[in-house]
């Protein structure tokens, strides 16, 4: 179900609007609110597909920072112990 955008100064003008009087029968409530569907909130700042694409950039590059750090040590330095370099990659 899609809803149409209103621009900001009609929604600012729809709060400053008094609210109507409400009828006492169920149907009249219904029918005022399917008419006026709330207003939607604004999209959260950082979900843009520029963003989550450099999320999933960063997250690649790291990985392949420690897979490189974790070569380097194993192959030059005989680091003898995995287990421990995971553990501390892993916290």
């Amino acid at each position: 179900m899609a809803h149409e955008r209103k621009p900001l100064l009609q929604l600012q003008e729809d709060l400053e609007q008094p609210p109507t009087a409400m009828s006492s029968s169920s149907s009249s409530y219904l029918s005022e609110t399917q008419k006026s569907p709330a207003p939607s909130s604004p999209p959260p700042p950082y979900s843009g597909p520029i963003f989550i694409a450099s999320l999933i950039a960063l997250w690649y590059s790291s990985n392949i920072g420690v897979i490189l750090l974790n070569k380097f040590l194993l192959s030059n330095y005989n680091f003898r112990f995995p287990i421990f370099l995971t553990i501390c990659h892993a916290t």
